[in-house]
């Protein structure tokens, strides 16, 4: 964590009702996902590029998708519906990728039989919710 980071302008209690060590992300359990999310909306533009880099580093590595991935998707929602979310951009971009069939920057999908907890999890695309379709959209906007 950076320790000189600024408190973030919409902490997002509901993220705590979330057992974030149950689920994983690239390098184990996802407990670091919930202060990354709420970084996102930090006033600092230093604090948000950490957040995004850390967001994009555990939760979508190497394009690749994990059940922490998954369980931060409506709070990443959330803070890209908000208008007085700076970077929305991004973070709609790292929606999309998580999204992306075989990830944002991927040709192939996740091999067959990967275990939910233990690497990735992707073995086909996202299941969004109808709240959500516009997700679709933002990939092919975004996608090159």
């Amino acid at each position: 964590m950076r320790p000189e980071r600024q408190a973030p302008r919409f902490p997002m209690p509901e993220m705590d009702a979330v057992d974030w060590a149950s689920f994983e992300d690239a390098y184990g359990p996802a407990t670091a996902v919930p202060a990354l999310i709420r970084e996102l909306s930090s006033p600092d533009p230093a604090d948000r590029a950490w957040a995004l880099e850390g967001l994009d580093a555990c939760i979508h590595h190497q394009c690749s998708v994990y059940s922490g991935s998954t369980a931060a998707v409506p709070f990443l929602v959330a803070l890209a519906e908000n208008p007085e979310v700076e970077q929305r951009e991004q973070i709609l971009y790292l929606l999309a990728g998580i999204g992306a069939p075989g990830g944002a920057r991927s040709g192939s999908a996740q091999p067959a039989g990967a275990s939910p907890g233990a690497g990735p999890v992707r073995q086909g695309p996202l299941r969004i919710p109808k709240s959500c379709k516009w997700l679709k959209f933002i990939h092919y906007v975004c996608m090159p």
